[in-house]
């Protein structure tokens, strides 16, 4: 709504926010002719204004980006200021803003709510490292747990705002860290109560969830799209790396995946045999577009095709993307032999068995053709489900990791893995043992659905969880609500927000319950969006070390997600 040409500035958080929404052709059509970093440094001499260009601040509310407006305002470049925060400014810090406009500069401030990085239509992040760390005693945080817990307030606030609700709310009972982040933000939430004056608020809860309650889901090989690609490859920001894939060009090495993508969107949930179909359908329409530019006979064939051609050129690359990341998922999948892998995951989250399964973690433990970062997987799995099996053989499996070459410290997570989301820790029913419905209906479900679904026999504990909650059946003393919630009204909205990190699995079980139209809307919020390999990072980063062998594909595992 800014008329003329604009400089837009950004602070680190808020360009990544930016750029998952806006592709760089977007924020052209605005007239934005410049977009920096907020903080570059910048000459103040007369050469480096630029008086024909307004000026256009996007950033996080923080001390150190109200201190670098104000130089900004005390030597001004542009010719005017708008200033957007993407979460409430404190009082104090507009009056600091205020003192230092003595030109009159600032023709605006506003709170634009997007504290949070939007990656579906039905997910979000706070792309929060090392959240884990946050389920430790709170009188052992150190500043980054307390700076990790206060963001994560700001966070789901934000989200609130941009969904304009005030939910009731609900929480873990089992997990400290769920009943304090629903205390707190309901204190604030009394605090800003004008702020949170929204006539449409009745029906909408915000659940509360640990990722220490199912800490099976991250630890699964995924066959859906983008699971799939966050698991083997990694997805930053929307961003994915395939920088050392054999055959990949320069141009291919680091591609974008998202919702701008028709064809991305469209098969985003779809599994790895459906995908491959869909892969063909698109290079056969690709074919057929290729072969009618070839037919130029006119000159009106001429125009047509000058016409057509960025999106043509479009096309191709798009064609030439999903084919190259296809490509590389089915080359991982054969070199790590991942169909054998999954389906012994899936057994061990599923069934209890333990004579046989014991064996079978132990072969493929062994094999050569296993990789060591699945060796440890398998061994993770085996442990959470036998813990409390009179005959577990977890000492022998942590033996034998050792005797294929894992490190000390891998082969410690398993320690550390109990100690954070052992049958002690958890609060809910993770493998259905104690609810002797639950186990029958998944017994019954497994023998009509058969073999050829068994790589998508697990489903998240957060699938079961909804669908309690759209049946109006959450219990409340695993549940409960914060101060007068009304446990008889079904919600029409629901909020979720995993504290620790959420997983694209949870995101598609998310997405299948909004299309299944069980009389509930969806959204999912996380400290993160984990894959097996963050997940374990940070897990190694709460036992006291580094990341071990966990390393995420083409980033760093301590950025966030």
């Amino acid at each position: 709504s800014i008329s003329g040409m604009k400089a837009l500035l950004l602070d680190s958080e808020t360009t990544a926010i930016i750029s998952m929404v806006y592709t760089q052709t977007k924020i052209l059509e605005k007239e934005v002719f410049l977009t920096g970093n907020l903080h570059d440094k910048h000459d103040p001499d007369e050469q480096d204004r630029m008086t024909h260009l307004k000026g256009v601040i996007f950033c996080r509310p923080t001390r150190l980006n109200v201190q670098t407006i104000r130089k900004e305002l005390e030597s001004p470049r542009f010719c005017e200021y708008h200033l957007f925060f993407s979460n409430t400014l404190p009082e104090d810090q507009l009056q600091l803003l205020a003192d230092a406009d003595d030109r009159g500069l600032v023709v605006q401030v506003q709170e634009f709510f997007a504290d949070f990085y939007p990656i579906n239509n039905e997910l979000f992040s706070l792309n929060i490292e090392n959240s884990l760390l946050q389920s430790v005693p709170q009188t052992r945080w150190s500043q980054n747990e307390k700076g990790s817990f206060y963001r994560t307030v700001e966070g789901v606030l934000a989200s609130l705002l941009a969904f304009k609700k005030r939910p009731a709310i609900r929480f873990q009972r089992a997990s400290t860290l769920c009943q304090t982040l629903a205390q707190e933000l309901q204190r604030r939430m009394d605090m800003d109560s004008q702020l949170f004056d929204f006539r449409d608020s009745a029906g909408s809860l915000l659940l509360i969830l640990d990722r220490r309650d199912d800490p099976i889901t991250p630890l699964l090989t995924q066959w859906t799209y983008q699971a799939m690609v966050h698991e083997l490859l990694g997805i930053r920001n929307n961003r994915v790396s395939l920088k050392g894939a054999p055959n990949v060009k320069k141009d291919m090495e680091e591609v974008v995946l998202s919702l701008s993508d028709q064809f991305f969107e469209t098969n985003m949930f779809s599994n790895f045999g459906d995908l491959g179909e869909a892969i063909k359908e698109l290079l056969d329409s690709y074919q057929k577009l290729q072969h009618s530019n070839k037919q130029i006979q006119s000159i009106e064939d001429m125009r047509d095709f000058v016409e057509n051609f960025p999106h043509f050129k479009q096309f191709a690359t798009n064609v030439s993307k999903h084919v190259a990341i296809v490509g590389e998922l089915a080359r991982l999948v054969d070199t790590h032999k991942l169909l054998d892998i999954s389906q012994l995951e899936q057994e061990l989250s599923c069934t209890n068995d333990h004579a046989n399964q014991v064996e079978e973690v132990k072969a493929k433990v062994m094999s050569e053709t296993t990789s060591r970062v699945d060796a440890v997987r398998l061994v993770l799995l085996y442990a959470l489900r036998y813990e409390t099996h009179g005959s577990n053989q977890i000492v022998a499996l942590k033996r034998l990791l050792r005797d294929r070459g894992v490190s000390d410290l891998d082969v410690k997570l398993v320690d550390h893995m109990l100690a954070y989301a052992g049958a002690t820790k958890r609060g809910g029913d993770l493998f259905g043992e104690h609810n002797l419905i639950s186990k029958s209906l998944k017994l019954a479900t497994r023998a009509v659905k058969g073999v050829q679904n068994v790589y998508t026999q697990h489903k998240p504990l957060l699938q079961e969880l909804l669908e309690q909650v759209a049946k109006g059946k959450l219990k409340d003393n695993q549940y409960p609500f914060l101060g007068m919630g009304n446990s008889r009204d079904r919600p029409r909205d629901v909020i979720v927000f995993i504290v620790g990190g959420a997983t694209f699995e949870e995101a598609a079980a998310v997405h299948r319950i909004n299309q299944a139209g069980a009389g509930i809307n969806v959204v999912l919020g996380g400290s993160s969006v984990h894959n097996s390999k963050t997940f374990l990072a940070e897990l190694t980063g709460l036992g006291g070390g580094s990341s071990g062998a966990f390393p995420v594909h083409g980033f760093a595992a301590n950025q966030p997600f």
